[in-house]
């Protein structure tokens, strides 16, 4: 498929995916950017692709079976975006941008598939630290998982601020750690060329497998991320009580506000009681 586009191409594909701004175009598509919104359009006007540039998180649209579709999901996901279904304009799917830890890929899955990748980690990890090479978004932020409970097609996902109940056939948000060079190749060794750990732990199908049957990953060194996780939960907690701040602020003013303009009405009708008294004696 890749020997149809030009580098031109490609070039328009990958600014969209930044989330540029610029003007680009070539003889068969154009980029543009209007209030907030990045279109990518064809030569005989149809729109390719939508970007809404000030969502939170960011949203982009794709035309399903388009001839760019493939192209542009590939540059959106390798930005972290994620391909969340069928969106709700008719014919375009949706892919939203969600900030990660660098090292980290981002994924949008049933739970199931979380929890291949996350048992096998979880059966050899060192017990007096978090697991951090899998995270879940819970409020906004990342989280290690404590445990995974799985019990009558439903998945309870426990983290430290609380936890996760979810249907089997639903899908969540969590990251994984990619491997490093050294590890990959660590990986390669112990379980034969070309195989990398994660792929193993997605081989996992059953809770009672043996360690013949399962190699552990090289446990990633991220000695900063707690860190910054915890940092990432103090200041939403510090975000939290300015905002309750502002709002009994915001009160206190309008109580003000509403007591001053009493004080005018009084003062109002007093003024043109008097005003009255003085035209009455002046008759």
């Amino acid at each position: 498929m890749s020997s149809i586009f030009n580098s031109g191409d490609t070039k328009l594909i990958q600014k969209f995916a930044q989330g540029s701004n610029q003007l680009l175009s070539n003889d068969r598509v154009r980029l543009e950017t209007n209030a907030g919104v990045s279109q990518v359009i064809a030569q005989n006007g149809e729109i390719l692709a939508i970007m809404y540039l000030q969502r939170q998180p960011r949203t982009a649209l794709i035309k399903a079976g388009s001839t760019y579709a493939e192209k542009f999901s590939e540059h959106l996901i390798d930005r972290d975006f994620v391909l969340l279904g069928d969106a709700k304009l008719a014919g375009f799917l949706e892919y939203r941008h969600y900030v990660t830890p660098a090292g980290y890929r981002v994924q949008y899955t049933e739970p199931a598939i979380l929890w291949k990748k996350w048992w096998p980690t979880e059966r050899f990890q060192n017990k007096q630290r978090f697991n951090m090479n899998i995270l879940v978004r819970l409020n906004d932020n990342w989280y290690p998982i404590q445990n995974i409970v799985v019990e009558a097609g439903r998945f309870t996902i426990k983290t430290l601020p609380g936890q996760i109940d979810i249907k089997s056939s639903e899908q969540l948000l969590w990251l994984y750690q990619m491997p490093t060079a050294e590890n990959a190749d660590a990986a390669s060794l112990e379980g034969g060329e070309g195989t990398d750990a994660w792929d193993k732990a997605a081989d996992v199908t059953d809770v009672r497998s043996t360690r013949s049957e399962i190699m552990p990953p090289v446990q990633p060194k991220v000695p900063s991320l707690e860190d910054r996780l915890k940092q990432q939960q103090r200041a939403t907690i510090a975000a939290e009580e300015r905002a309750m701040e502002a709002e009994q602020q915001l009160a206190l003013a309008e109580q003000k506000i509403a007591a001053l303009q009493r004080r005018i009405q009084i003062l109002t009708a007093a003024a043109e009681a008097r005003a009255e008294m003085l035209h009455s004696g002046a008759r």
